[in-house]
């Protein structure tokens, strides 16, 4: 089996992880839709597509597209745009958009037939090298769990097994709110962690919160969310309806994922 032992380097480079999204949109002359094609590397689909909503003044909503990508790679994906807001091609630094062809109806959420990656190992060892290979024949002739890896639980937010969408589920709003609000990342900026300190310290207090939060850079729309507790101080569900599609969506995902993860373990461990 694969060794937990990493004897390569990945990632040094955005290019070394490659992402291709497939799908199969024909053109279509009456189609009041127009598909893009977006490459774009240190950024993640959200960040990109607010660069383009700000470009040409589009409503971020209007921004159609089949899944999240990954920051920390070189990511070829395919967006929608209604017709009507004539985006031309354009690129920049990190972002690239090409207008390909008119299309009769807009990309949603795992519309894409399939994602094409293309991974570069640097100082690899060959003892690394040969149980690679030997893995791959392993794959070949056996099986192996098809779980999710923890990619996909980035936005537990820092909550040790608590995921924001299971907290919904029972009804409990509020601590929802409470691990968006509060719950941080190892990897997050200082001024996002100190946010989320002093919420967690004065939590109930939205007066505070809000003017401490004036006082800051801005992140996501908590200055928002914090005005609306202010205003309506135990309308949880008001507050969770305040926070943005897409992270709502991951969140979704982030549950349904570890829902897969465990019942695949249980499984196997029911046919061993």
């Amino acid at each position: 089996m694969i060794s937990e032992k990493k004897f390569y380097k990945l990632r040094t480079s955005p290019s070394d992880f490659i992402v291709e999204e497939i799908i199969n949109l024909k053109p279509c002359k009456k189609g009041k839709y127009t598909l893009y094609r977006l490459t774009k590397k240190n950024l993640d689909t959200y960040e990109a597509i607010k660069i383009i909503s700000k470009r040409f003044n589009i409503p971020l909503n209007k921004i159609s597209y089949c899944g999240m990508k990954d920051k920390h790679s070189l990511s070829i994906q395919f967006l929608t745009i209604p017709k009507k807001f004539r985006v031309e091609s354009f690129s920049e630094k990190n972002i690239k958009l090409q207008r390909l062809f008119d299309v009769n109806r807009k990309l949603r959420l795992g519309m894409h037939l399939a994602n094409k990656f293309t991974i570069t190992l640097r100082k690899m060892s060959n003892s690394t090298l040969e149980k690679i290979l030997s893995n791959i024949n392993f794959i070949k002739t056996g099986f192996i769990p098809n779980y999710y890896d923890s990619q996909r639980f980035g936005s537990i937010r820092g909550a040790k097994k608590k995921f924001i969408f299971e907290e919904i589920i029972k009804k409990n709003y509020e601590g929802a709110l409470k691990i968006f609000l509060t719950g941080k990342y190892r990897k997050e900026k200082g001024y996002i962690k100190e946010i989320k300190e002093f919420i967690k310290l004065n939590w109930g207090n939205w007066s505070a919160c809000k003017e401490f939060l004036k006082e800051k850079k801005k992140y996501e729309n908590f200055f928002e969310i914090i005005g609306y507790l202010e205003s309506n101080p135990h309308d949880y569900i008001g507050a969770i309806k305040l926070i943005r599609k897409h992270l709502l969506t991951l969140y979704i995902s982030a549950y349904q994922s570890f829902i897969w993860n465990e019942a695949v373990k249980k499984i196997l461990k029911d046919n061993v």
